[in-house]
């Protein structure tokens, strides 16, 4: 078995993956600026000002999936001219909202 003063490789293991569990912004900060951990600008990490960070990376990174997306339905209504997807509603669920549409309104004519 491997030691290091006393403490095993496994152990070293153990906390490493204990450690990544408990702080992922952590882990996530050390790999986007290539900080070691526990060296010196690791101990300096402010966990506030990391946690910021990643929730401004991810706000955006959800807006730009987001809008990319609703490009991507805008695109296909236009090549298709379908507006519901089939993963959205069942065709019983389409029947029944087009069975219940009142469309009297469009009938009255406008003085």
């Amino acid at each position: 078995m491997t030691t290091l003063k006393g403490v095993s490789l496994q152990a070293v293991k153990e906390y490493i993956i204990k450690w990544n569990n408990l702080y992922p912004i952590d882990l996530w900060w050390r790999r986007k600026y290539n900080v070691s951990f526990n060296s010196e600008q690791h101990r300096k990490l402010n966990f506030i000002d990391a946690f910021i960070e990643y929730q401004e990376e991810k706000t955006f990174s959800d807006y730009k999936k987001k809008s990319e997306e609703e490009k991507k339905n805008i695109e296909e209504y236009r090549m298709t001219g379908n507006y519901i997807k089939e993963s959205e509603m069942s065709q019983e669920e389409i029947d029944r909202v087009f069975d219940t549409l009142d469309l009297s309104i469009y009938n009255k004519k406008k003085e």
